[in-house]
């Protein structure tokens, strides 16, 4: 009889348990689902719903608990996903490069290394209700941010996200572009004009087809002409301008500039 008892016990304990958890389930408290699908299913509903800390603990626990799952890298890049939405953007930068470092071959490597720039291009301090204007400023962001989206269109040129990757490095040479534009009027206002005519030609060298580029050389022409007294070489600079940057609002201006000087040049000789 002892036995028997015992015997029953062995049994409605394991079915007790189960009636319990199901019950913790249903009424959804804070304890994890039991199988890994049903634990990432609940991550990407949480995801969906916007409740990013409550999806990246199911992630987190589908990692961890499940490690040789098919859904444990995606749980990686869900993760990442979840930070990104929650505008963490350097968390978010990180955890897409933790994906890409454990799951270097997987077939979301591209979106994963579109989305490192991506974050890193949020980053960017904004220049609302800021002073100075973020080009002016430190550019350890817009470098990071150039450095990632130039890497994902070398790598990844037929992917769908290319044409926003171009247009975010266009945006972010004329970023990089305006900054050294920024230091060369400093040069400029303190008299260190050579200084200032190297700066505003690196931008021609560096971001040759920005908008910046033919106002930087502009600039530079201009203190050839008036402090340096070097006009051959203004000269130079308003030629390459007219040829060169036609489409520019610069290219007229050269144009007239150019002409002026070339009209004192022949009365001269």
């Amino acid at each position: 009889m002892r036995l028997f008892v015992c015997g029953l016990l062995f049994v409605a304990l394991p079915w007790s348990s189960c009636v319990s958890s199901k019950k913790s389930l249903k009424e959804q408290k804070s304890s994890y689902l039991e199988s890994v699908k049903l634990n990432y299913d609940a991550g990407i509903e949480a995801l969906k719903k916007e409740d990013y800390d409550k999806a990246i603990g199911y992630f987190q626990f589908v990692r961890s608990k499940y490690p040789f799952s098919q859904y444990a890298s995606l749980s990686d890049l869900k993760i990442a996903d979840a930070k990104f939405a929650q505008k963490k953007w350097l968390d978010a930068a990180a955890s897409y490069q933790v994906f890409i470092r454990l799951h270097p071959r997987h077939e979301e490597v591209a979106y994963a290394t579109y989305r490192v720039g991506v974050s890193y291009f949020h980053a960017i301090p904004s220049d609302f209700f800021l002073l100075p204007k973020v080009t002016s400023r430190d550019q350890s962001f817009t470098k990071e941010a150039l450095s990632a989206i130039e890497r994902f269109i070398v790598q990844f040129p037929a992917s769908p996200y290319i044409e926003d990757a171009l247009d975010k490095q266009k945006l972010l040479f004329s970023y990089l572009a305006q900054h050294n534009e920024f230091i060369a009027a400093y040069y400029a206002r303190r008299g260190r004009y050579l200084a200032a005519v190297d700066r505003y030609l690196l931008v021609e060298e560096l971001y040759p087809e920005t908008n910046e580029s033919a106002g930087a050389l502009y600039k530079a022409a201009g203190i050839l002409e008036d402090d340096l007294k070097n006009t051959e070489e203004a000269i130079g600079l308003y030629t390459k301008i007219v040829q060169e940057k036609l489409s520019s609002i610069y290219a007229a201006k050269a144009q007239a500039q150019l002409d002026r000087l070339l009209k004192h040049r022949s009365v001269e000789e």
